[in-house]
């Protein structure tokens, strides 16, 4: 090929590569930029479509999210506006902004949990993220200090001591592990009527209405219903359009 040619070709594909992104970026300063104006006139719907185009254009960030979930909870879809704020606590623990607010809408709508047993409260103390780096951080500093006592030669105190220890931890972590893994992707109900059913079919008795903007915890699913538990810790089967999952699976996202 000729080598001038080569050169050009190169030129090309350069700029293309860094036109998109500064194209992307700008498209969506725009657009963040546009919603903020919406949401402070009270134009939520329009709000609304500029934050979720930006999802689909970068995905998901905090303030995105938090931004979207005030407008969904603004233009009074609750449940659409739990499912953004727990999304939004997901990429941002902790957040005081994104807590506050939560708990507030929770507030206003009634939304109050059961009063969690001891040893849940234990374990919410920590993440679940948090949880498994206190199993690789034990392990890693365990296996550290085995190495380091080939060569100092501790005493057996100090590593029967050593060892609780760090036995101890390991199983904390692990049983914060597994009480978090049930719970790691929850779905939140997001319509206003939904009734949860005593068996999987549109016809079945109802064991009572559970509001909009409840999470639940899907446990297994049958023809378009899933079986869950929720806040409160009552079971039952909901269908599967009445709910979105935190973590989007196919079909599940409603935006």
């Amino acid at each position: 090929m000729n080598p001038r040619l080569c050169r050009l070709l190169l030129i090309l594909f350069t700029l293309l590569f860094s036109i998109g992104p500064a194209l992307a970026k700008e498209q969506i300063e725009l657009l963040f930029a546009k919603g903020n104006q919406a949401y402070s006139s009270g134009d939520y719907a329009t709000a609304i479509a500029s934050y979720q185009a930006i999802t689909r254009v970068a995905g998901y960030s905090p303030a995105v999210l938090y931004n979207l979930a005030n407008s969904f909870a603004q233009s009074g879809n609750t449940g659409m506006a739990v499912l953004h704020y727990e999304r939004a606590l997901r990429l941002s623990p902790g957040d005081p902004d994104i807590n506050g607010n939560l708990e507030l809408l929770r507030k206003e709508r009634g939304l109050f949990a059961r009063h969690a047993p001891g040893v849940e409260r234990l374990l919410n103390l920590f993440t679940l993220r948090q949880y498994a780096m206190l199993f690789l951080a034990t392990l890693t500093l365990y296996t550290f200090f085995s190495l380091l006592s080939l060569f100092l030669k501790p005493s057996t105190r100090l590593r029967r001591s050593v060892a609780i220890l760090a036995g101890l931890l390991i199983i904390t972590a692990i049983t914060g592990v597994a009480g978090h893994s049930r719970k790691f992707n929850p779905a939140v109900v997001v319509i206003s009527d939904a009734r949860l059913l005593l068996s999987p079919f549109p016809a079945s008795a109802s064991v009572g209405a559970i509001q909009e903007g409840r999470l639940v915890y899907p446990e297994k699913s049958h023809d378009g219903f899933s079986f869950l538990t929720d806040e409160t810790g009552r079971k039952g089967w909901l269908p599967n359009t009445a709910l979105v999952f935190l973590q989007e699976t196919t079909g599940s996202s409603k935006e």
